[in-house]
């Protein structure tokens, strides 16, 4: 318990010390120490020669240091947040347009790849997606010739599904019969009443072939009008 030395030029006995007690019982002591307003975390260690050195350190600086890095640790996180978010942005700038590419094409405009701004890696991704354009853009086309031709005809023509309703039809069908643009999925016998057609097309679910059917007092006033009706072939619309 005699002080050899001490760098404080604290003389007080350390005999009866907590930590010195804990030291000199295992090799290794501690204990918090008052003084005043202040507190000190004072530790011991028992040396090889038997002797116990102390060291003491006020709380406040201890506290400075956790502090110091809390804010290093804060600091990093921020850091590290900043970076991830920037390599995300970056990892995830090719997928945005082709998202964008996707929406241009579905919106029927048509989309140039900037080959010089698409990593090698999503190449393949672009190369994709210049293709399914390719086919929009032909399927359209197809679409755009069959509807100028059933509009060119002088036929009324219209499609209809196993219920009568109304699938597509022409100009000169719509014109003949009044049906508003848009008209799909409503019934061909919302805008002509007859048990004549009504049966007709219940026949057309079972009967493979096509009918003709001469129908008066239509709601076309003063004239005859000739039906073809006939079921659509292909085992794809397979009674539908």
């Amino acid at each position: 318990g005699q002080l050899l030395l001490d760098t404080g030029g604290d003389a007080r006995n350390y005999t009866e010390s907590e930590e010195l007690q804990e030291a000199l019982a295992s090799g290794w002591g501690e204990a918090i120490h008052y003084s005043g307003l202040n507190a000190f975390l004072t530790v011991a260690k028992r040396m090889a020669d038997g002797s116990v050195a102390c060291a003491s350190a006020p709380l406040y600086s201890l506290g400075g240091i956790v502090g110091a890095l809390v804010a290093a640790f804060a600091l990093a996180a921020v850091l590290t947040a900043i970076t991830a978010s920037h390599i995300a942005r970056r990892a995830l700038a090719p997928v945005e347009k082709a998202d964008m590419a996707l929406k241009d094409i579905a919106e029927g405009r048509v989309y140039a790849v900037d080959w010089n701004s698409v990593p090698e890696e999503y190449v393949s991704l672009f190369r994709s997606v210049e293709r399914l354009e390719g086919y929009v853009h032909s399927i359209v086309e197809e679409r755009d010739k069959v509807t100028l031709i059933l509009d060119c005809m002088d036929e009324g023509v219209m499609l209809l599904d196993e219920r009568g309703s109304i699938l597509a039809s022409n100009r000169a069908a719509r014109k003949l019969f009044h049906v508003p643009e848009g008209a799909e999925n409503a019934s061909i016998l919302t805008f002509i009443h007859s048990r004549r057609l009504r049966s007709a097309i219940r026949e057309m679910k079972w009967k493979k072939g096509a009918m003709v059917l001469d129908m008066d007092n239509t709601v076309v006033k003063d004239r005859s009008l000739r039906f073809f009706i006939s079921s659509v072939k292909g085992k794809q619309y397979e009674g539908e």
